[in-house]
């Protein structure tokens, strides 16, 4: 977005999303450099733009989708494996030591108590809140508007449309046309950061198990929320 913004020869920026979504800081920055950004941008939702990637596509002045894309999903989840009993059934023994209260909270080793439950539920309904207030705000609509579909569920391009959610149903050939309103005749082409072998196997490694070297209740910790 940065390169786009400061290369004089783009005239607007097209955002091809096909994404299942990630965390909430993540998605809250590259919302907030869209809505930052100095040129039209443009959302193309193709099979996939989900919970965050949603909201990221909201943020764009104009949103479209395939009547089939996947959308919506506004919702918050840390959902984990527990591995209490299974320790206990095989006589192991979960020597807890920590220095605050509730710093091992959500660990997969030990039982999840009410009240714990409680406190991550709070700031689960805290991060929501602020997801459908900001989808809210990307689209013009009110927080009670966003929130009848704020359920997690995911929505067809066909619905996210009705919903308002979506300014287009179409492709290419309808953001060509949309950039003809602004007088901008559409010449596309892709900027692409540069992947290594190495930084897409930790990538993979981050987004499908658990990182090497860390331990499971290390690797919940550092990636419980995602949107």
């Amino acid at each position: 977005l940065e390169e786009a913004n400061n290369d004089i020869a783009v005239e607007a920026i097209v955002l091809d999303i096909n994404s299942p979504g990630g965390t909430p800081v993540a998605s809250a920055e590259i919302a907030t450099a869209v809505k930052e950004s100095n040129k039209p941008t443009i959302a193309w939702i193709r099979d996939n733009g989900a919970n965050g990637a949603f909201w990221i596509a909201t943020a764009n002045n104009y949103t479209t989708a395939n009547e089939l894309s996947m959308t919506g999903s506004i919702g918050v989840y840390c959902s984990y494996l527990e591995f209490s009993n299974f320790l206990t059934e095989h006589n192991v023994t979960y020597q807890r030591m920590v220095d605050g209260k509730y710093k091992d909270l959500g660990s997969p080793l030990k039982e999840m108590h009410e009240y714990e439950e409680y406190l991550l539920q709070i700031k689960l309904d805290k991060m929501h809140d602020y997801f459908i207030q900001s989808v809210a705000d990307n689209k013009n609509m009110s927080f009670d508007e966003v929130a009848i579909y704020a359920d997690g569920q995911l929505l067809l391009g066909t619905e996210a449309y009705e919903a308002g959610f979506v300014d287009e149903l179409g492709s290419k050939k309808e953001i060509t046309n949309y950039l003809l309103t602004k007088n901008i005749t559409a010449d596309y082409y892709y900027l692409k950061k540069d992947t290594s072998f190495a930084n897409m196997l930790t990538s993979f490694v981050s987004k499908h198990g658990f990182s090497i070297g860390q331990g499971l209740a290390m690797e919940l910790q550092q990636e419980s929320f995602n949107v």
